[in-house]
């Protein structure tokens, strides 16, 4: 039983893992996205 129980939080744990990764990249991406539009917004102000 203790190992079955291993291999279940074993198996859990790995796709927690990837999830955590794929939760982190839409972050990285919408963090790197914002400068962008500051910088659009920067270059419109200089337009005007």
């Amino acid at each position: 039983r203790d190992a079955s129980w291993r291999d279940k939080l074993g198996a859990a744990e790995k796709p927690a893992q990837r999830d955590t990764l794929d939760v982190e990249k839409p972050k990285r991406k919408e963090r790197r996205d914002p400068p962008k539009f500051v910088e659009q917004l920067i270059d419109i102000g200089v337009f005007e």
